[in-house]
């Protein structure tokens, strides 16, 4: 429910519901618009009449809040039915809802007191416009009863009146006497006083388009045949504005009938009639709009025979088909045979409440392809029944032209990527037989070199005399022995990481033994090795070997690093498929920013390792619990 409903509801007590009199002999346009008010969010009950007669029923036994009512029925219209309306005891507010009507005859039933008129391809607005009504009918009653309530009261009926914006008026049809309130005398641009109180000044001041017709509403005809006459007209005041008034006298007779006084009402509906103008070129803008979208709209009824469309589908139709849509043909003729039996089986589940949302294409005579969108919603009643169905129709060739492109790009892109994946590996293990390849020359040219000049140094060293002044050299030569000691060792730790050795010679278990006591070596911290039987004799070929040990070997870098653990543990196990490689520490728990920072040289060239063997690789962390590495690679990779 809408906020103008809620208010409705709390005005009139929690279970009010509106009772609305539909005046309709159309079944299907009367459903229409009991669903649209429905969708509007209001609450109501309805009568709905066909012809006089059971619109006199309507009136006298259902009591209505508001009438709606068609233009024309069979021997009865919307004229007269406003006419019989505005002889009730209780004064009903009437809206006019037609499929067309011209605008002089919409102008003249608006004069004649309808509140409004509504287009029935503009329903959207019959919401608003029957709460609209209701609560202007309202608030007329209680100016009325307001007005008759205060008549005595001289001095409280002008505060009444400045507040309400509502003017009073009589005159004397014997001594052709008039009195104006304060408020008349402002509504019509004067100030309290300032001109003769007189029905001729009020005429004065009436638009010339306008006088005619004020002239007939007041006439003695009208007067001699009405007790109560309500017309609307504009004014031209001194500083040449134009005001709209809503003006309603009452007739007081003698006891024979003859008029004797008119009392009456004005009302400054300036704000309330340019509103309304206002909506009326925005309902025009809003066909203007529907008209030139690039959303080509069919509305179809359950017989799929076409009710209306815009401007974009009509121009969509001629240029594929060469034939302009036309109301009340079936939207089978436009389809080509080929689709269809298959078109019509789509729009059938539509009805059902089946989403129906497809594309489809054409060639034109330039063999060039056109495409389209097209989505199929149903239209219903008040009880969910499918009335019709609206068809939206949009042009995307190309965005579909660019959806090829793409795909072939991707297409190509995916290609390159299975070529490079390939390739890659070759280049690792080409990377890795390099690396092995140094490592062999820095260990066994090098180790050599330094071992042989430490056995001459050491001999040198020897040939030395024991007395006290050659003390210094004995002392420079254990110092460049342990010189040389460090840089064989440093030789074996560039050859080990370049390419372990024992990795080609030991396998991988006994390689991962050898880095875990490493680590405890250098840093104290204790580990548990877990190797299940059929990885300890595993031949791994130089990629997967390599790999395992380099996430080993980063993953004990960074704990030794960052993670301030006390305790790892490293499980290594293998079923017919897969390698698997768990490695847990108790330390701080890596964070979601520590894993992906770009900075991250060691994980990235990991992850990429085990991406390149067609594997899978996590790093998790809990704050205080620590961090825990997965790594999967199959057994047989490309």
């Amino acid at each position: 429910m809408d906020e103008r409903s809620s208010r409705f509801k709390n005005q009139y007590g929690m279970s009010a519901v509106l009772k609305i009199l539909l005046l309709e002999d159309n079944a299907l346009d009367a459903e229409i618009i009991i669903r649209e008010l429905r969708k509007g969010g209001l609450e109501f009950s309805h009568f709905l009449a066909d012809n006089r007669d059971s619109y006199l029923n309507g009136l006298a036994t259902f009591s209505p809040d508001i009438i709606l009512s068609d233009h024309t029925l069979p021997a009865f219209g919307s004229k007269e039915a406003l006419s019989i309306s505005q002889q009730q005891a209780v004064k009903i507010p009437f809206i006019l809802v037609t499929g067309t009507v011209s605008e002089e005859y919409a102008v003249e039933i608006m004069k004649d007191g309808a509140y409004d008129y509504i287009l029935k391809d503009h329903l959207q607005r019959l919401p608003s416009a029957v709460l609209n009504a209701v609560e202007k009918g309202r608030m007329e009653i209680e100016n009325q009863k307001f007005l008759e309530d205060l008549i005595t009261n001289e001095a409280l009926l002008k505060e009444a009146e400045r507040l309400a914006h509502l003017g009073s008026w009589q005159f004397d049809l014997s001594t052709y006497e008039s009195k104006w309130s304060d408020e008349s005398y402002r509504i019509l641009g004067f100030e309290p006083g300032q001109t003769e109180a007189s029905f001729e000044n009020m005429l004065r001041l009436v638009h010339t388009d306008d006088i005619a017709y004020v002239n007939e509403m007041t006439s003695d005809p009208m007067i001699l045949k009405h007790d109560n006459i309500k017309f609307n007209f504009r004014i031209i005041t001194l500083d040449n504005t134009i005001r709209y008034i809503h003006n309603e006298l009452r007739v007081d007779r003698d006891l024979h009938g003859k008029p004797l006084k008119l009392t009456g009402f004005i009302l400054d509906i300036t704000e309330s009639q340019e509103a309304q103008d206002a909506l009326l070129k925005s309902e025009a803008n809003l066909r203007t709009i529907f008209d030139n979208t690039i959303v080509g709209y069919v509305l179809v009824d359950q017989n799929l025979n076409i009710v209306s469309f815009n401007n974009i589908a009509n121009q969509g139709m001629i240029e594929e088909r060469g034939l302009p849509l036309k109301e009340g043909k079936n939207l089978s003729f436009y389809m080509p045979k080929e689709r269809k039996e298959e078109s019509t089986a789509l729009y059938r589940d539509a009805l059902q409440g089946k989403p129906v949302n497809f594309e489809t294409s054409y060639f034109k005579k330039d063999k060039t392809a056109v495409w389209y969108q097209v989505q199929a919603s149903p239209v219903k009643d008040s009880n969910n029944n499918a009335l019709g169905l609206i068809i939206a129709i949009t042009y995307i060739t190309e965005r579909k032209m660019a959806e090829l492109e793409k795909e072939k790009l991707t297409e190509a892109l995916k290609d390159s990527h299975s070529r490079l994946r390939k390739l890659v590996p070759r280049v690792q293990a080409a990377r890795e037989e390099e690396r092995l390849h140094i490592a062999r020359e820095v260990h066994d040219e090098l180790g050599q070199v330094l071992t042989a000049m430490k056995i001459e140094v050491s001999m040198l060293n020897k040939k030395i005399p024991i007395k006290k002044e050659f003390a210094f050299l004995q002392l420079a030569f254990v110092t460049i022995i342990r010189l040389i000691d460090k840089s064989i060792a440093s030789v074996k730790k560039i050859a080990t990481d370049l390419r372990p050795e024992m990795l080609d010679e030991l396998g991988i278990a006994e390689s991962i033994k050898w880095l875990a006591e490493e680590f405890k070596k250098n840093t104290g911290i204790d580990y548990s090795l877990s190797l299940s039987s059929g990885f300890i004799d595993l031949k791994a070929d130089i990629n997967v070997s390599t790999t395992l040990y380099r996430i080993v070997q980063e993953s004990l870098t960074n704990i030794s690093r960052h993670a301030e653990a006390t305790k790892v543990k490293i499980a290594l196990k293998t079923n017919e498929e897969n390698l698997f490689l768990v490695i847990q520490d108790n330390g701080v728990g890596i964070t979601e920013e520590q894993k992906n920072r770009k900075k991250s040289f060691g994980i990235t060239g990991i992850k990429e390792r085990v991406f390149l063997l067609n594997g899978n690789m996590e790093i998790s962390g809990t704050p205080g619990k620590g961090t825990i590495v997965y790594a999967q690679i199959p057994r047989k990779h490309d």
